[in-house]
């Protein structure tokens, strides 16, 4: 099982379904349909939780970098309303 270091040091069980939903929101934040991305989504999804779960611990700020390294591939437009967001909401 792979653990998730949170920036305050906390620990949590890594969770496919929230990485996913921050992908999504991410989709709906650069103006696209989830559905319309769908296939975008899954293969982040799948691509960023392989390689997660190879390890027994990762970190949040892991886990953004291989996202947005995905992002950038295949939706850029995406990888730049994630870096907007966290920009206006994560600096605070």
């Amino acid at each position: 099982m792979t653990d998730v270091v949170k920036s305050s040091g906390s620990k949590e069980p890594f969770d496919e379904k929230k990485l996913r939903r921050s992908i999504e929101k991410a989709v709906i934040d650069s103006g696209a349909s989830v559905e319309k991305k769908k296939k975008t989504i899954d293969k982040v999804a799948k691509d960023v939780t392989d390689k997660a779960r190879k390890k027994a611990v990762v970190t949040t700020g892991m886990l953004k970098s291989d996202i947005l390294a995905e992002l950038e591939q295949f939706e850029p437009l995406v990888a730049e309303a994630w870096r907007d967001f966290d920009r206006k909401y994560k600096s605070i």
